[in-house]
């Protein structure tokens, strides 16, 4: 789990201003976050983290090739089952 509260918090629901300071802080590109305002209309979490290679939105595992995308990447990237975008943290 990410030390940062304001990630912790929309991923439980921490309300609107929250996914702006959170799409703020990932530094998200103005496509992606079009697309986060987008899908927080059909999810309460439409940001969340990868965890051992699994969304924690659906957890469902992701390909090790869209895995390696996201932690090799810039970090943010979208989950090939349900949609939510996902981001990455090195411990």
């Amino acid at each position: 789990m990410s030390g940062n509260p304001m990630l912790t918090e929309t991923k439980y629901g921490g309300g609107r201003s929250t996914l702006e300071a959170e799409m703020h802080q990932l530094n998200l590109s103005p496509e992606m976050i079009r697309y986060c305002q987008t899908i927080s209309r059909r999810y309460q979490n439409p940001i969340v983290e990868l965890r051992a290679g699994v969304c924690t939105g659906c957890w469902m595992a992701l390909s090790t090739a869209k895995r390696q995308d996201i932690e090799t990447g810039d970090g943010n990237d979208i989950c090939e089952h349900c949609g939510r975008i996902i981001f990455y943290e090195e411990v």
